[in-house]
């Protein structure tokens, strides 16, 4: 303790006088430091795209990604897990800027609902892509960007959920860090089951000879769903300015199926054209795999150099048998059989820089290259006995072959209250297709017999220019959709069901 006088003016007393009076008071303590924390804001809005963080969401700690899709504005996410984005079901999913086998629009939904929220740091809604990202998804694109600054040592995470009929997810998440070394993996398990009744009335008024002719139809089905996704990688830093890294993924879901049809049609004077009963069982099970590897390096100017290899596959196998009985008009009862069968493989290589200019601006410059090779096989026919006839309708083989190279480059300058943000992406597009097994006519609109044929085609060379200059209202770019093997093939007609 030190001790001080003071000094002070009496208020009482001889004018002028002058009281001393001591006071004592406690010495200085020395401070160490002091820490200033912040919070990143829960919400971030750039020229293309709007971020969320999930720091703050409460979903984030036990639920999964696509709970916490559900609280995002102009995200749609049905119980189903299917995506919409602005009411549209055609968005892209991104993880950390690339694209996923696990991604694709027919299984993401039940990834999205295993995949744990708290592995992720944000998400990007893209309304307004630029030209650095391919123009797949005409609504925009979702970007989920996961965790990449671990703390050091030890941790891991468990969750759990039950639901109705049997319904249940489980969790799991483990990370290590030590010095530069980071290992990260995450496992979980989904079992779910979706009971459907589905009605079907429609009425078809006959304007010239009167009347109405009506048609029902019931529906119940049965799906019992498990999927299994095992994932691990690392990080390792080189030098304070570079980083490899690699991952790989596991995904596994099977299906069983039963179904059960009930199919009336009549005529507007109340005479049953069609009645017949429908059940069908089927069991089918898909896999999917991905191997990725990176590096990143620090350049200067806050600049950074990233170059990234995937190769991710797709197989699928299912089948399917039905069993219709007539009861008008009177016919033999029929059974059918689909096997369709699906082998994609995806390989794609990119490279990007990033950098900064005078004036605040930014600059991108990438090159991507993209291979695709799907085998798509499908059988379709019916079952006499103990003898399956093939039908050349429903049987074909059907070869996919794509090769894209692009070169990409975004310019973006703030501009007082406006932001410019410009880009030119090129791209040069091979397909080759091959129908195998395929039914052909020589004409369409001739009675020539249907013959196996053979056809290839070839499409390339497709340019394509992105731009938006916006403020607080971003104008969509021009984009150019590519054809995909799903919108190439020829598609095959459902059961042969008698009229």
């Amino acid at each position: 303790m030190r001790k001080t006088l003071m000094a002070a003016l009496a208020a009482s007393g001889a004018p002028g006088a002058i009281a001393l009076a001591q006071q004592t008071v406690p010495a200085p303590t020395a401070v160490e430091g002091v820490v200033i924390t912040a919070q990143k804001p829960a919400q971030a809005t750039s020229i293309d795209r709007r971020t969320y963080s999930v720091a703050h969401d409460l979903q984030a700690s036990a639920g999964s990604v696509g709970d916490v899709l559900r609280n995002l504005p102009s995200v749609e996410v049905d119980v189903l897990g299917n995506l919409s984005l602005r009411g549209d079901s055609n968005v892209q999913v991104l993880i950390d800027g690339k694209p996923s086998t696990m991604m694709s629009a027919a299984n993401r939904g039940a990834i999205l609902q295993q995949m744990p929220a708290d592995s992720i740091e944000s998400i990007e809604v893209i309304t307004n892509p630029s030209a650095q990202f391919k123009p797949d998804g005409a609504s925009g694109i979702i970007n989920i960007v996961t965790k990449k600054n671990r703390r050091p040592g030890r941790s891991g995470t468990a969750q759990a959920s039950l639901g109705t009929e049997g319904r249940y997810n489980l969790g799991a998440t483990a990370a290590y860090k030590s010095g530069a070394l980071n290992l990260f993996g995450s496992a979980s398990l989904r079992h779910e089951t979706r009971k459907r009744t589905t009605t079907d009335h429609r009425v078809r008024r006959d304007a010239v000879a009167g009347g109405a002719a009506a048609s029902d139809q019931t529906v119940v089905s049965d799906q019992q769903r498990d999927s299994k996704i095992v994932s691990a990688g690392f990080d390792y830093d080189l030098d304070a300015k570079s980083r490899i890294s690699g991952s790989a993924s596991y995904n596994r879901r099977a299906e069983t199926l039963t179904i059960g049809e009930r199919n009336r049609a009549a005529d507007p004077g109340g005479t049953v054209l069609k009645d017949y009963d429908r059940q069908g069982q089927g069991r089918g099970h898909e896999t999917s795999t991905q191997l990725s590897a990176g590096y990143r390096r620090t350049l200067a100017n806050d600049g950074e150099f990233t170059l990234d290899l995937q190769r991710g596959e797709t197989k699928e196998d299912r089948r399917r048998t039905y069993l219709s009985r007539f009861r008008a008009p009177p016919a033999a009862d029929l059974r059918e059989e689909l096997i369709p069968r699906a082998d994609e493989i995806t390989t794609e290589l990119s490279a990007e820089y990033s950098g900064a200019l005078p004036g605040r601006a930014k600059l991108k410059l990438g090159y991507d290259l993209q291979r695709d090779n799907d085998d798509y096989d499908n059988y379709g026919g019916t079952i006499v006995g103990a003898l399956h006839v093939v039908d050349p309708s429903q049987t074909n083989r059907f070869l996919y072959k794509r090769t894209v190279h692009a070169l990409y480059g975004t310019y973006e300058r703030p501009l007082g209250d406006w932001t410019l943000l410009a880009g030119l992406r090129l791209e040069e597009t091979l397909i080759d297709t091959n129908q195998l097994r395929a039914p052909c006519r020589t004409a369409p609109t001739t009675s020539a017999p249907i013959l196996p044929c053979t056809w290839r085609r070839t499409w390339a060379r497709i340019a394509s220019f992105a731009s938006a200059i916006a403020s607080a209202w971003p104008v969509p770019s021009p984009r150019i959709s590519i054809p995909t093997s799903w919108s190439s093939t020829p598609s095959a007609p459902g059961p042969a069901i008698p009229t």
